[in-house]
């Protein structure tokens, strides 16, 4: 992926100022879908390139992407059985600790990135505050993040915050043109990220039609006047969010060509679709739905912390 902090020129700040002090802690911040991981990862090698660019073929950078290199750790929610992930605790921590008790071996530091971070339970955070507080030898960190807010305020103030916005359209567009997608694909992709370049990516191998097929399958169950979108969602026990993202899209889509505004269509391979559903549908309640959806998400989200 390219460069997720806009350009090289951020990464060498980022890494002029980990060689100013010696180390530094790290939170790479924002929305699902911008790639913030990759952005970690791209930064660690940064910081541990043989020939300080990264050239993304030396033996570090190499070590780094197959996760072996002996000064790079990360920690990552575990997934259980039913496919959810786990919440990170005390073990991580431990972990990280014994990690950071060694100088490094190859690399000019010791780096530790926690993907997911918003996931550390309390106890794991109060922990982990304590390596915050005393710094050992030359020591990144990078905490990685969506909902930042999770985090104790104590561990937020202890951390240099590095932002993710999403992205233009045609930036996405450009992004994915350039990695060999044709000029529908590329266009469809770039509208469903809406500023997401992860999600845009994914999109190219996994298009997310099977979800879309599913919500047409619900409105259609739906009695005239009557919508059961989100109780039949919550009666499944996997993909819930996946479901509620692309029932977002979709009366999003409704909406809009209720209004007039067909432009501005997201779903613009499932339009035929979506104008029939909209039929169901007075103008005035589609908002009301899409409320709803919102509420919904954002309250499984929190279950799922």
């Amino acid at each position: 992926m390219a460069s997720l902090l806009s350009n090289q020129n951020a990464f060498r700040r980022l890494t002029e100022r980990a060689a100013d002090i010696g180390g530094g802690s790290y939170l790479f911040w924002g929305p699902e879908g911008l790639g913030k991981m990759e952005a970690a990862i791209e930064f660690a090698k940064f910081l541990e390139c043989l020939k300080k660019t990264p050239c993304l073929n030396c033996r570090s950078c190499v070590d780094i992407d197959k996760r072996i290199h002996p000064d790079v750790l990360i920690v990552e929610p575990k997934i259980g059985e039913s496919g959810e992930e786990k919440e990170i605790g005390i073990g991580e921590v431990r972990r990280i600790k014994h990690f950071l008790s060694f100088f490094p071996q190859s690399g000019s530091y010791k780096i530790v990135v926690v993907d997911k971070a918003d996931r550390l339970t309390e106890e794991a955070q109060n922990s982990f505050l304590k390596i915050l507080e005393e710094p050992k030898g030359r020591a990144i960190l990078i905490l990685v993040a969506a909902n930042p807010g999770r985090l104790l305020e104590t561990i937020l103030s202890r951390l240099f915050p590095v932002k993710f916005k999403t992205w233009p359209r045609e930036e996405i567009y450009r992004l994915l043109k350039g990695k060999g997608a044709d000029e529908k694909t590329a266009r469809v992709a770039a509208r469903k990220a809406m500023g997401r370049p992860a999600l845009a990516e994914e999109m190219l191998s996994d298009p997310h039609d099977d979800e879309q097929e599913a919500i047409f399958e619900l409105i259609d169950k739906s009695a005239a006047g009557r919508f059961v979108f989100v109780e039949e969602i919550l009666k499944n026990e996997k993909g819930n969010e996946d479901l509620l993202d692309a029932g977002l899209f979709l009366f999003r889509d409704m909406l809009l060509l209720k209004l007039g505004l067909n432009d501005l269509v997201v779903n613009v391979n499932f339009r035929e679709k979506a104008e029939k559903a909209a039929a169901k549908y007075e103008a005035g309640k589609i908002p009301d739905i899409i409320r709803s959806i919102l509420k919904t998400s954002i309250i499984l989200k929190d279950t799922n912390a």
